[in-house]
């Protein structure tokens, strides 16, 4: 078995064990998960023998089992959760209670004034709130990517600042829009060569020629465009409009360059991401080219910066295995959920140096103030 393939098992069955949910029964066999996650490292690079039939059949049903197991514990979380949101509904129905916000609890909700928008909602209700690690009747929560339950932090006051005198703030770690339906996370920004401000994202975030906006300031218009891509070490370049500033301090997260990731089995990394926000895990396979992380990433976290010692070391390329299902959507998972795939960033800001002088991006060099 080749060691990306063993460490794809590896860390499935450590998923399942970390989480304490242990498969009784082996799945029925599902042909094509190994498939699925071999033609995922081919994508990065990572070349993979076909594997004995036996034990491809083996690697199958592990997944299958922890795909399984992930939907009983999605399962058990909603069923918790709907009984914590029953308790409090009888305990406001004796009370008297009707409608709104939990007895005794008085919410203010306050509207970013460049916040709203495509996946920007505050919610009071209970089962939101318990399923985003908070008590009921302890506050609204907001959501701002499709399919995660986690409470995310709403504009910052200096994005909402700088969108008041036209310009849209980008950061490691600025919400995005590549074009209008694919939200991703901005790696890191910079200047090259030629002194333009740029940006670094997930290369499967859009296409060259699409517009990219700031989730945090979507009022300004588009405040980049998508310049370049790289599938081998799936980044893109997003040439900046003069209608942004740069910073190295988005949110609360300050990012001191960029560097080399150096990590190895149990290391611990870090991200920050629009879906799932500020969360840290431990590494299982660390390669020149990917890393095989248990770091918690949902849709819409594509690009996020993954942080070592203060310095961005690589960004989030998506899941390792194949179901959505297990994904990391709630705090109230824990570990149990599919392992991340992560980017270097040192090797794609060395291929991308490597390119034309006059090439957007060439030269980059990080912002810090």
């Amino acid at each position: 078995m080749r060691p990306a393939v063993r460490a794809l098992a590896a860390a499935t069955a450590a998923l399942i064990t970390v989480g304490g949910l242990l498969p009784t029964a082996q799945a029925a066999e599902q042909p094509g998960a190994v498939e699925q996650a071999r033609a995922t490292l081919a994508e990065h690079g990572v070349a993979t023998a076909p594997l004995d039939p036996v034990v491809e059949a083996a690697v199958d049903g592990a997944v299958a089992d922890a795909q399984a197991a992930g939907e009983q514990a999605r399962g058990a979380i909603d069923d918790a959760a709907a009984g914590a949101v029953a308790g409090i509904s009888d305990a406001a129905t004796d009370a008297g209670f009707t409608g709104g916000p939990a007895p005794g609890v008085a919410y203010e909700l306050v509207q970013d004034p460049y916040g709203e928008g495509p996946n920007y909602h505050w919610s009071t209700d209970p089962l939101d709130q318990v399923l985003a690690g908070k008590l009921p009747g302890s506050g609204p929560v907001l959501h701002r990517a499709p399919g995660s339950y986690f409470d995310a932090a709403p504009v910052p006051p200096e994005a909402v600042d700088a969108a008041e005198r036209g310009h849209a703030l980008m950061g490691a770690g600025t919400p995005i829009y590549v074009s209008d339906d694919s939200m991703c996370t901005l790696t890191a920004v910079g200047t090259d060569a030629q002194g333009r401000k740029v940006g670094l994202t997930a290369g499967h975030c859009g296409e060259v020629g699409e517009p990219v906006y700031s989730a945090d300031a979507l009022g300004v218009g588009a405040a980049g465009t998508v310049v370049a891509k790289d599938a081998e070490y799936d980044y893109a370049v997003v040439e900046l409009g003069s209608n942004t500033e740069l910073t190295d301090n988005y949110g609360g997260v300050k990012v001191n360059g960029v560097g080399t990731m150096n990590a190895g089995l149990g290391t611990q990394l870090c991200k920050q991401g629009v879906a799932t926000g500020y969360t840290c895990g431990t590494t299982w396979l660390a390669q020149p080219g990917f890393a095989i992380t248990q770091v918690c990433a949902g849709a819409g976290d594509s690009g996020a910066p993954v942080l070592q010692d203060g310095r961005v070391v690589g960004s989030v390329t998506g899941g390792m295995l194949p179901f959505y299902e297990i994904s990391c959507r709630t705090p109230l998972q824990g570990p149990l959920f599919m392992p991340t795939l992560v980017s270097p960033i040192a090797p794609a800001v060395d291929s991308l140096n490597r390119t034309d002088a006059s090439r957007p991006g060439s030269g980059f060099t990080a912002y810090r103030r």
